[in-house]
């Protein structure tokens, strides 16, 4: 397949929403987010708004995207949109959330005999994206779980493995997903492959475990990059019965464990659960019915994308970019004053996740920013959401998005330039601030 830009006809029709909504509100449509945060998304829980992309049973023959807000309890309607991919691939692939744009990784069925990834943008209304080939074998389709990590594929090899173990391996986004990042052998068994659900959260892969566990509950059980997946991050049993194992889709919202009950719900509608990784896992987080009906458990991918994903995306969004840096650049201006500078960015996040706070770039750990925690150590310390202010003993400031992998740490960044991504070693200095 050629890597090129499609333009299609479906002009991204809104839908109507009679088929998903009961007696609940109604919504409107939303793409991204004029910078005025609403209240809502100030008030946002750890994890974002309830996608459902549909792919079977589609009144308009194309995968759709619709969503819940988090903001409303999940009850009323943020997003309903035809996507220009046909309903005829429903079963060819896995669908994923990466922000607000829709990715299709296509593992059966390709023109070019290998793994596919195309992308609809939420900017185009989901009516034009990217289109990539992989260097990875289509015969792979059925042997794992694929997932993509900022804009790296990840392929977690479950099943057929070499080593009888489950195994990792990824394609970077920075070579056109011709060269390999990873390739290793986990501590977990390949026996494991069908028991639960992988995934993961940042460069560390996370098991959760559904089936044959011997505590009778869901747990999660995670392995750590920093030890080549030789070890354990965390070892837990969850609050959640291993009864529900079936009954939805199950995902890691930072360390949150969240459960998307599809099936033999109460309510008779989608619902949404979180436990918490700050209680051991034993305590609830949230629990919401959506307006979303039971019925629909069968018709396509639930998700939740994080908090800090989504930020990013609309970070990354150019409409969202309402100043000017000091070079004349266009980005993101939070505050009203001054135009968009590298301390934006820190005062938007912080806005986003409910804990309004005036990050400056030059901030001492002596300030004070009421909910945010200063934390000793320089960049190699840092955790995704982290902001960090003095970076490298400079008035710069940046927001950690994922934590430290071979030495470096991504970061998101403006000044001079628009917003964009960026490495920094980890032995880079700082000042770090944590959500408390």
């Amino acid at each position: 397949m050629q890597n090129h830009v499609s333009d299609n006809s479906v002009n991204g029709a809104q839908l109507s929403r009679r088929s998903l909504l009961g007696a609940v509100g109604t919504g409107v449509l939303v793409v991204g987010l004029p910078f005025a945060f609403p209240v809502e998304a100030a008030a946002a829980t750890r994890g974002g708004d309830l996608y459902f992309v549909k792919t079977r049973n589609t009144t308009s023959g194309r995968a759709e995207v619709h969503s819940a807000t988090a903001a409303s309890g999940y009850g009323k309607a943020g997003v309903h949109r035809a996507t220009y991919i046909d309903a005829a691939e429903a079963d060819n692939g896995f669908y994923e959330l990466v922000g607000s744009d829709l990715y299709f990784i296509k593992t059966r069925n390709t023109t070019s005999g290998r793994i596919e990834i195309h992308s609809a943008t939420a900017a185009s209304g989901y009516t034009t994206g990217g289109h990539r080939t992989t260097y990875l074998d289509v015969a792979e389709g059925d042997n794992g779980h694929y997932q993509l990590v900022g804009s790296d594929l990840y392929f977690i090899k479950t099943k057929n493995t070499t080593s009888g173990r489950i195994e990792l391996h990824s394609a970077t986004a920075a070579s056109g997903y011709q060269t390999a990042g990873v390739h290793r052998a986990t501590y977990i068994d390949a026996a494991e492959g069908g028991n639960g659900f992988y995934q993961m959260v940042g460069s560390d892969l996370y098991f959760i475990k559904t089936k044959n566990t011997t505590s009778g509950r869901i747990e999660v059980h995670s392995t750590t990059a920093a030890s080549g997946y030789q070890k354990g991050g965390i070892h837990k049993v969850t609050l959640l019965k291993a009864g529900e194992g079936d009954n939805g889709f199950y995902q890691m919202v930072g360390s949150d464990l969240y459960f998307i009950k599809t099936k033999n719900t109460t309510s008779g509608r989608v619902e949404v659960h979180s436990v918490t990784a700050a209680s051991g896992y034993r305590s609830a987080g949230s629990h919401h019915a959506t307006f979303i009906k039971a019925e629909e458990a069968a018709n396509g991918w639930f998700q939740v994308p994080s908090q800090l994903e989504s930020y990013r995306a609309w970070a990354l969004n150019r409409r969202n970019w309402n100043g000017r840096t000091a070079t004349g650049r266009p980005g993101i201006e939070a505050d009203g004053s001054a135009g968009a500078r590298a301390a934006d960015l820190g005062v938007a996040w912080a806005q986003w996740m409910g804990h309004p706070s005036g990050f400056t770039a030059r901030d001492l750990r002596t300030v004070s920013r009421p909910g945010w925690l200063p934390v000793p150590g320089n960049l190699g310390k840092a955790r995704p959401g982290d902001v960090i202010t003095r970076v490298g003993g400079k008035q710069h400031l940046v927001v950690v998005l994922a934590a430290p992998a071979k030495g470096v740490v991504k970061v998101l960044q403006q000044g001079p330039g628009s917003p964009s991504v960026a490495s920094y070693p980890t032995s880079t200095t700082g000042v770090l601030w944590r959500l408390g």
